[in-house]
């Protein structure tokens, strides 16, 4: 008596990917919450970097060696904040007030240029930042990155759109 054996068919790993794919395209969300994951991976590795990197300077000037660390924290608490609120206005109303930031940030760029409002060129040799109240410093050419960014593309699309007589 020979007994039989029920093996599976072999399956190659190009099925086996398949099928995975497959089963993670039904679960409704799984590209945002790779997104998340993403996002937040890359802000533990910068905060677990400004931590090391700030440990040595925070201690000699203050009293602990977590006073930068936890300055860094609450900036990037405030920064996912604002982020968040972002994800809640609509495209539209991001469309309609990019010309707005843009203006915005143009005025900030000529207010470095006034004496007592832009600092930092003892420090880095540039007047290139604005002190906001306790001590947080603010570059305003990194303000005019986004608005330029959303603002060219709608131009050339309305340059560039073909209309169909």
């Amino acid at each position: 008596m020979t007994a039989t054996s029920t093996q599976k068919p072999h399956r190659t790993l190009g099925h086996r990917l398949r099928d995975l794919r497959e089963r993670l395209r039904a679960y409704p969300g799984f590209d945002y919450l790779m997104l998340r994951i993403a996002i937040f991976s890359l802000i533990g590795i910068g905060v677990l970097m400004a931590f090391s990197s700030s440990m040595a300077t925070s201690l000699s000037e203050t009293d602990s060696p977590w006073s930068a660390a936890l300055r860094q924290c609450v900036l990037v608490a405030a920064g996912l904040i604002v982020f968040w609120i972002g994800l809640r206005i609509s495209p539209r109303t991001l469309r309609a007030l990019v010309p707005w930031f843009l203006g915005l940030s143009i005025l900030l760029l000529i207010l470095v240029l006034v004496p007592g409002i832009g600092t930092g060129r003892a420090e880095v040799g540039s007047q290139s930042w604005i002190m906001l109240p306790g001590g947080v410093a603010f570059q305003p050419l990194s303000s005019l990155v986004s608005p330029w960014g959303c603002m060219a593309p709608r131009r050339w699309r309305i340059k560039h759109t073909v209309r169909c007589a």
